[in-house]
């Protein structure tokens, strides 16, 4: 019996269900971990990082503030972020 790219794509499909499943309940069964100062530092220097590689590069204000979303994608357009 050959398999056919509809019993292909069930079985990819069910698969992933199965991970994503397996995932939920370890996130909600499991015990929350304790991860050391260096680990956290580590992680955040990479986030850091990440973050900066964006090409669209973000940078937080207090003084700045949009009423909706319409005034903050005006400003994009305008290259003001």
């Amino acid at each position: 019996m050959a398999l056919s790219t509809d019993n292909l794509l069930q079985n990819t499909q069910d698969a992933t269900s199965v991970k994503i499943e397996s995932l939920a309940k370890l996130y909600l069964e499991g015990n929350p971990v304790e991860l050391s100062d260096a680990t956290i530092a580590q992680f955040c220097d990479w986030l850091w990082g990440e973050y900066q590689s964006l090409s669209l590069n973000v940078e937080f204000s207090w003084y700045e503030r949009y009423n909706n979303v319409a005034e903050m994608f005006a400003d994009i357009k305008q290259s003001h972020l």
